[in-house]
């Protein structure tokens, strides 16, 4: 067997060219140690980042059957009476009509909604589905961001298993810190490699959270990636479904916020490059290879293909007002209304309270990193 076909193999890509090129297939998991932790919300800002800075085809898919959390967040409320919709589990119409356009460009969503318990135990739960889910969703989109639930289906599961990286949200909270090893262990069991979920992004962060939650994560030998603190702007957000990722406040916690996505979105992509190129391209990218004055051939691949697609790096305040100012006339296009407190940029509303501020400053001062 070829190293090829081992990849293949490894990474769920039948394609061995794009494989050995690739290792993954941009699909990335999100699940945190327990409900509540914010887990939904960075998917949602994910997904608009990597739209909007990598102009990137991305579906993002919602692994809730009971308690869908992404329809909310990127499309709006479900009515109670809509139960003849159309979802992931309608598997005897195409996948395509299955998924939904979003409010937001090329971010479309794949999910279940107005389901009933007796939806999550029956035979249109299974690993058959997931697979060819998959299979036909990198297709037809760039990037598949899974939001992972803790629902015990095949579609959580399976989900989990075809995830090339889960990243687990945690909070200081004492519910999620004396829950982490019991959760690990849980998805450890479903045969997902420890090496898959190792990576942690720290939200609500406070400088007064329960103690604990450093010595859980080193006890567990997980790598915090990424820290979000908590606030109350982020919170408004969420609740009142507007997109946190490009938000024109001054309010630090949704800057951190962005910040976070930001280099989140530059690790992903340039630790797996997105642009999957046709054989025409890759005959070129070789012939550069052979041609190359360095001698380790692996090294003059990566040089040679970093021409191409060079390094994706934070954005600057330039960049963060042109991506506001597209995504507004995207909306608008559309018919979507957007909130004059975003457009206007009117931080009255949106930075809180003096109390808020306070917090927020202590927040600044107090956390870079995860509190014992």
């Amino acid at each position: 067997m070829s190293f090829s076909n081992l990849l293949g193999m490894l990474s769920g890509n039948g394609e061995a060219d794009n494989t050995e090129k690739l290792l993954f297939n941009n699909v990335i998991g999100f699940r945190g140690i327990v409900d509540g932790v914010g887990c939904s919300t960075i998917v949602q800002g994910l997904a608009n980042a990597f739209s909007d800075r990598t102009r990137k085809k991305v579906c993002v898919v919602d692994t809730h059957i009971l308690y869908p959390a992404q329809y909310s967040l990127l499309c709006g409320s479900i009515s109670s009476d809509a139960t003849s919709m159309i979802d992931w589990l309608s598997s005897e119409v195409e996948l395509p009509k299955r998924i939904i356009d979003t409010k937001f460009k090329r971010v479309s969503l794949l999910g279940c909604y107005n389901r009933r318990i007796t939806d999550a135990f029956s035979t249109a739960d299974s690993m058959a589905l997931v697979d060819t889910t998959f299979d036909k969703l990198k297709e037809l989109f760039d990037v598949i961001l899974v939001d992972l639930s803790h629902e015990f289906t095949q579609i959580s599961a399976g989900s989990a298993l075809k995830c090339n990286k889960i990243f687990t949200v945690v909070d200081p909270s004492a519910y999620c810190v004396t829950n982490i090893t019991q959760s690990l262990n849980n998805l450890a069991t479903s045969a997902v490699p420890f090496s898959k979920f190792k990576n942690v992004i720290v939200n609500k962060s406070t400088p007064k959270g329960v103690n604990g939650l450093g010595s859980a994560l080193n006890r567990n030998n997980l790598d915090t990636v990424a820290t979000i603190p908590f606030s109350k702007d982020i919170y408004q957000c969420g609740v009142s479904g507007h997109s946190i990722w490009g938000n024109a406040s001054a309010s630090y916690g949704i800057g951190e916020f962005n910040s976070a996505i930001d280099a989140l979105l530059c690790s992903i992509v340039n630790e797996t490059p997105l642009e999957i190129i046709d054989m025409q391209e890759y005959a070129a990218l070789e012939e550069a290879v052979a041609n190359s004055s360095i001698k380790n051939k692996n090294k003059a691949r990566i040089v040679e293909f970093r021409k191409r697609n060079p390094i994706l790096s934070p954005t600057t305040p330039e960049e963060q007002a042109q991506i506001r100012s597209e995504r507004y006339a995207a909306l608008r296009s559309r018919n979507v209304a957007i909130p004059e407190d975003e457009e206007t940029d009117a931080t009255e509303e949106i930075v809180g309270t003096a109390i808020e501020n306070i917090v927020d400053d202590s927040i600044r001062e107090d956390t870079k990193g995860v509190d014992e």
